[in-house]
């Protein structure tokens, strides 16, 4: 599992602890970041985003356009 010893994920995965923190995170990311589809791609603390499936070369072109913004 991602170089992470069965056992190990297998605690991690069956911590409540840690699945309520995840799922709180989550929470709070889609109500800051008003996320309505997945995938969404969160860029500059929510300035961007990339929203949806795009293809690989549209994905690029959204960023570079981004990218751009900045200079």
């Amino acid at each position: 599992m991602g170089g992470l010893e069965t056992e190990k994920a297998k605690a991690c995965l069956n911590d409540a602890d840690i699945m309520d923190a995840l799922v709180e995170q989550r929470k709070e990311s889609n109500e800051k970041f008003a996320i309505e589809a997945t995938p969404t791609f969160v860029i500059n603390n929510g300035e961007d985003k990339i929203v949806g499936a795009v293809s690989e070369s549209e994905f690029s072109a959204k960023l570079d356009k981004i990218l751009a913004k900045k200079k």
